[in-house]
């Protein structure tokens, strides 16, 4: 299988050992890009997704089985890929900072681009939502986030307003965050959308049938 890896990352932010852990792969990787570019958007998803599907658009992706989108911060064992690739997974891995994603059905559902607001949590959803399959790592990566405030303040009020376009219920938002200074400021996010109304993805639906479903199951309801 063909691999496009792809790394949006600043020069600053970009680790030694990240590069290094891609090269020592035990499945080879057809190209490696590196995008170091600023992106003029307000959020961090949606810089990164700009900085994402600008490089893309440059890549002929039918010539590539599947993306490996990899942060510039992160770790992966030498097997990472060759134990990841088993099973032929539309979507490997929920986070974004390491994602294997299968290059026909990125193609299909979103037309070979990230959401423009959105660059992991959307993708999985929207390939759910549609039946493909999101499954989890056979092995993981290790995300080396330096201690102290992993972003800025505003990362997690956008966090909470993503959180209520994606569809999340108020439930699971107050239940799924352990009680910090820095997750408060997402359910202050969460509900600020609220009360502006903001418009909801397309994928909304989806999520709050899910979350509900869920809630059902736990309390063994019919």
């Amino acid at each position: 299988m063909k691999i496009l890896c792809i790394i949006p990352s600043l020069p600053k932010d970009l680790h030694p050992d990240t590069l290094q852990a891609i090269l020592n792969q035990t499945h080879p990787i057809e190209i490696l890009v590196i995008l170091p570019k600023k992106s003029p958007k307000r959020t961090l998803p949606g810089r990164v997704s700009d900085v994402l599907n600008e490089g893309l658009s440059h890549i002929k992706l039918e010539d590539f089985d599947y993306i490996l989108r990899i942060d510039g911060d992160t770790l992966i064992p030498p097997n990472f890929l060759e134990e990841n690739l088993k099973g032929n997974p539309d979507c490997r891995g929920k986070a974004g900072y390491a994602m294997l994603i299968k290059v026909s059905t990125f193609l299909r559902l979103m037309n070979g681009k990230f959401h423009p607001d959105c660059d992991d949590s959307y993708l999985e959803l929207k390939f759910m939502k549609e039946g493909a399959s999101v499954v989890p790592w056979n092995v993981k990566p290790t995300h080396m986030l330096k201690k102290g405030t992993p972003h800025e303040l505003t990362y997690f009020l956008y966090r909470g307003e993503l959180m209520y376009k994606l569809g999340y219920e108020p439930i699971h938002v107050l239940t799924s965050f352990t009680w910090t200074m820095w997750n408060l400021f997402t359910i202050f996010g969460y509900f600020g959308a609220i009360i502006k109304r903001k418009e909801k993805y397309d994928v909304a639906d989806f999520v709050r049938h899910k979350q509900v479903r869920r809630l059902f199951e736990r309390l063994k309801l019919p």
